[in-house]
């Protein structure tokens, strides 16, 4: 049977994939077929990740991505063999609630180190022409929906978000040449361990719950993490050939409102 989805034979690259949406792109990309490179802080949970994947030559790599100048080493790390990567899933990224009145310059620029620089300088690093497959791949920054609208407290959070969408569109551009397609994918509240220790903070700046929020604004409920996952493995398939540059909204109807 056709499976248009399928990514046989692709390596792909995961940062965040130790934990929410980052760990479910890396079990589903596996039960499709892909060779993953899973990234992330915690090697323990990345190991958990490991063991919930289908078979394959899938390895880790334990790294702290706020560290942009260890970035490199990623390429030198897994860019050593003969299969070359063809695709990357930026899913690692920081998220809570600072008032404007509150927000310190330092909070900022970890925000956009974690959520926007590291996302650019892998991207710029794993897709010479020495790492990445000659034939091209696909790229996919895991965004938001704050890129398009804001919220209380999310001065930072939704900055990063909007500098991603923003570097996306040129890097599809710059990329093209090379059959890269670049693309983003901006989730709603999805039921993920980050998303629940900001609902918390929302009690403190807002009158409502993180569950009547959710309830309110977004038409089909909570979202889970699978459901993000495969928005990102459609982008990284062959099924997505035509599409770069572009935003993929996964957000239950939240902006259709």
């Amino acid at each position: 049977m056709l499976n248009p989805m399928d990514l046989t034979g692709k390596r792909i690259v995961i940062t965040g994939a130790s934990s929410g949406i980052g760990k479910a792109c890396a079990i589903m990309g596996s039960r499709l077929g892909a060779n993953v490179v899973l990234i992330g802080r915690n090697s323990e949970r990345l190991e958990a990740t490991l063991s919930s994947m289908a078979p394959g030559n899938h390895e880790y790599l334990s790294l702290d991505l706020s560290r942009l100048d260890s970035i490199d080493t990623i390429g030198e790390t897994i860019g050593a063999g003969s299969a070359k990567i063809s695709g990357i899933v930026h899913s690692a990224g920081i998220g809570w609630m600072t008032p404007l009145r509150s927000l310190e310059m330092e909070k900022l620029e970890e925000f956009l180190r974690i959520n926007f620089y590291a996302y650019v300088e892998l991207v710029r690093a794993l897709t010479k022409r020495k790492y990445f497959d000659s034939n091209g791949g696909s790229i996919v920054g895991i965004s938001s929906i704050a890129s398009n609208t804001g919220y209380l407290g999310g001065v930072a959070y939704c900055s990063s978000k909007g500098a991603v969408d923003s570097a996306t569109r040129v890097m599809a551009l710059e990329l093209a040449p090379k059959k890269i397609r670049v693309n983003t994918v901006c989730p709603s509240y999805i039921r993920t361990p980050l998303t629940l220790e900001v609902g918390k903070e929302l009690n403190g700046i807002a009158s409502e719950s993180i569950e009547e929020f959710v309830a309110r604004m977004q038409p089909l409920g909570w979202g889970e993490p699978d459901d993000v996952a495969s928005a990102v493995l459609f982008l990284l398939s062959d099924a997505a050939k035509f599409i770069t540059g572009s935003q993929l909204l996964v957000d239950g109807g939240y902006l259709a409102q």
